[in-house]
């Protein structure tokens, strides 16, 4: 039987990785779920996740991915006016993302957590389907991607659309997304779904008809922006999260 990780190895692992992290949970266990954030930031909604992921038992990690900017979030409307190539333009590209979750990765499986997850939001979403495609991990889970069937990000070339390139997830993966996201262009959802099935990949893509995108905030696009919650579609999308993470408990975290 594997020993358990010591708070103290956890710690010290942690503090190599050389960007800030926010953690929540025991350092205690061998089972983490890495929280990829949505394009703004380290909200309050993503710190939220990481209260409710600690209380499931999880060590629950989320990089501050707008470190190279020196900051935890972007405000798009403050800093670029609501300019969404502007905004995409100043996001992490695929390259420093994955230095950055490859890092992370690698701290915990050396401070002996062999159960690594990962959950992203929106542009974490995407990440996380990019990261499940590249890098040993148990699963994957993203809700509301954007980006990955179709070029979002404009502004960004170091953001493209992935499954065109022949990204497609080693990792059991789970998409979560609203039927009625704005973001997404006519169609893509069920182009992407062939695409998928097509791959052979350890993937599902499930669809909620009448949510939108950011289905599991109070809050929407801007100061005066509907709000964009969805009860039905947040309360099914987490259940399945977290069943998600428990039927692939057993599948190990990358070893290097």
């Amino acid at each position: 039987m594997n020993q358990s990780p010591s708070s103290d190895a956890v710690s010290a692992a942690l503090e190599k990785v050389g960007f800030p992290l926010h953690v929540q949970g025991s350092g205690e266990t061998d089972r983490a779920v890495v929280v990829l954030h949505p394009a703004p930031g380290l909200t309050p909604d993503v710190h939220a996740w990481l209260e409710r992921l600690a209380h499931e038992g999880f060590l629950a990690v989320a990089p501050e991915l707008h470190h190279r900017r020196g900051v935890a979030t972007i405000d798009p409307f403050t800093e670029f006016g609501g300019d969404v190539q502007a905004f995409a333009a100043a996001l992490p590209t695929d390259e420093e993302l994955l230095q950055d979750v490859k890092a992370l990765l690698q701290a915990l499986t050396a401070a002996g957590v062999d159960e690594i997850h990962l959950l992203g939001f929106s542009y974490g979403g995407r990440a996380a389907y990019l990261v499940a495609s590249t890098v040993p991990v148990s699963s994957a889970v993203s809700w509301y991607p954007s980006g990955v069937h179709e070029y979002a990000f404009r502004g960004n070339p170091g953001l493209p659309a992935l499954t065109g390139l022949g990204f497609f997830p080693s990792a059991p993966w789970l998409g979560l997304a609203g039927g009625s996201d704005p973001i997404l262009v006519p169609g893509e959802l069920e182009a992407w779904q062939k695409a998928l099935t097509a791959s052979g990949a350890p993937v599902s893509l499930v669809t909620y008809p009448e949510a939108g995108h950011a289905f599991d905030i109070h809050h929407g696009f801007g100061p005066d922006a509907p709000d964009t919650y969805d009860a039905a579609a947040f309360e099914d999308a987490l259940s399945r999260t977290l069943a998600h993470f428990a039927d692939h408990a057993q599948r190990k975290g990358p070893s290097t």
